[in-house]
């Protein structure tokens, strides 16, 4: 299934960056590649975070204070860099913004009017704090980015292409936000808060980390919001566990979202599991496997039991049924060795409310738990039973004498010696294959 990268920056409470935004980091960004009005990216401070596929991170680009502590005595604003305080406050509705920009009254401001601090906010260093988000690729794996920025000035906000988002491959520089070169790319005005301003679909080049770097473009402070995620990536859990007293390996699988999850599913159902572990991709990614002929008799979703060349194709038989998405999944289990050559044959006997005549029902099977199954899922059974051998050869009956007037499916009533050859007649028709089956019926005495 593909995966989906969706990067989308709008307008919020200013949230702070970690420890590391400190300025003279390394950027990794190409000079050649840095807007005439940024600064270059040594100035840039750089806020360095990993993240896995479903996950959701949040920050702000630039120094933005942050109001932290929410609901504590300690609640107020912290510099969104350092980590200092700034001030204590009641600010968990406040948002804040640079203001009194040229005079001696600049700082920080909150949105609700008070004043949080002097500082020369609107130096290029601190409106350019840049963010960089690593995640892990596949060579083809699908991509879909889409940016959006809105940006505060003074006490308004101002929506526009104020955000730049590149991605690199290590220091291989790949594409570019704002960049109507690059091919996929498709630049809009972004006339409203929150639309789209720019898209990118593409097929990742090959296997590693990849760096998604975003920072402001020009000379614009304020407070953005990063959403990264992955909602379309599958990891597929997969557990073996041998019990040596029956002989037998039982195998499982199931889709899940995120790698976490399907690490707690194989602890809580798969305890004792001999393997256990987690894969990236649906389960029923194609399995490669060998024509060595080393047979198992196996058992899969289908329920009877199934000969497979080796263990992998049983696997893959397994992991097929599991299909790709959450919260699918698959079980089997096996036994070394070609499948015996199992017939067995269950008979029920019904009798319906308001109706004297007794309904036989026969049918073929090659596996008792669902011969068992048939049986128990029959209404108004007054007897039933499950023998060995196909139903065309039933048991000798005895030859005493007493009638029963009977139909076999559709053919013309008739009197049969006894109620054993009745059955015998129904067996006969429901000949010795699975899942051949016969019905019935009969009341005692002759035929009228």
């Amino acid at each position: 299934m593909n995966a989906k990268i969706w990067m989308m920056v709008g307008a919020v409470a200013a949230v702070g960056c970690t420890a590391g935004c400190a300025t003279g980091v390394t950027t990794g960004l190409d000079e050649a590649e840095v807007d005439g009005t940024e600064v270059s990216s040594d100035a840039l401070g750089t806020t360095v975070e990993t993240i896995g596929f479903g996950e959701v991170k949040v920050a702000a680009i630039g120094c933005t204070p942050v109001c932290t502590a929410i609901g504590s005595k300690s609640e107020g604003w912290r510099d969104g860099c350092t980590g200092h305080l700034l001030k204590y406050a009641s600010c968990a509705q406040d948002a804040a913004y640079c203001g009194g920009v040229g005079t001696w009254s600049e700082g920080w401001y909150s949105t609700s009017g008070s004043f949080i601090a002097w500082d020369w906010c609107d130096s290029p260093a601190k409106k350019n704090q840049m963010r960089e988000y690593r995640f892990k690729g596949k060579a083809g794996q699908h991509i879909d980015l889409y940016v959006d920025g809105l940006f505060e000035h003074g006490d308004a906000q101002e929506p526009g292409l104020d955000t730049r988002a590149r991605l690199y491959k290590g220091n291989h520089h790949i594409a570019t936000s704002d960049n109507t070169t690059t091919p996929g790319w498709i630049l809009r005005l972004n006339q409203q808060p929150n639309a789209h301003s720019s898209n990118l679909s593409l097929d990742l080049p090959s296997d590693g980390e990849y760096r998604l770097l975003v920072t402001s473009k020009g000379n614009r402070q304020g407070s953005a919001e990063v959403v990264v995620k992955t909602p379309d990536v599958d990891f597929c859990a997969i557990a073996t566990d041998y019990d040596a007293a029956s002989q037998t390996l039982f195998f499982g699988a199931r889709n899940f979202d995120t790698e976490a999850d399907a690490q707690l599913w194989l602890s809580q159902t798969w305890p004792t599991a001999d393997t256990a572990n987690v894969v990236a991709g649906p389960c029923n990614e194609p399995l490669s496997c060998s024509q060595d002929y080393a047979p198992v008799c196996a058992q899969t979703a289908q329920g009877q039991n199934i000969q497979f060349s080796n263990e992998c194709a049983f696997r893959a038989a397994v992991l097929s049924d599991a299909g790709d998405e959450t919260p699918q999944e698959s079980k089997g289990k096996y036994v070394t060795g070609e499948c015996a050559d199992v017939d067995l044959c269950a008979t029920a006997m019904v009798q319906w409310p308001e109706n004297t005549d007794t309904y036989v029902y026969i049918k073929n099977f090659n596996d008792d738990a669902e011969a068992q199954s048939w049986l128990s899922s029959m209404p108004y059974v007054i007897s039933s039973n499950v023998r060995s051998g196909p139903c065309n050869q039933p048991p000798k009956c005895q030859t005493g004498y007493y009638p029963v007037c009977g139909q076999v499916l559709m053919e013309t009533p008739q009197t049969f010696s006894n109620e054993c050859s009745f059955k015998e007649a129904i067996g006969a028709q429901a000949g010795d294959e699975y899942p051949l089956e016969a019905k019935g019926f009969f009341h005692v005495g002759a035929c009228q």
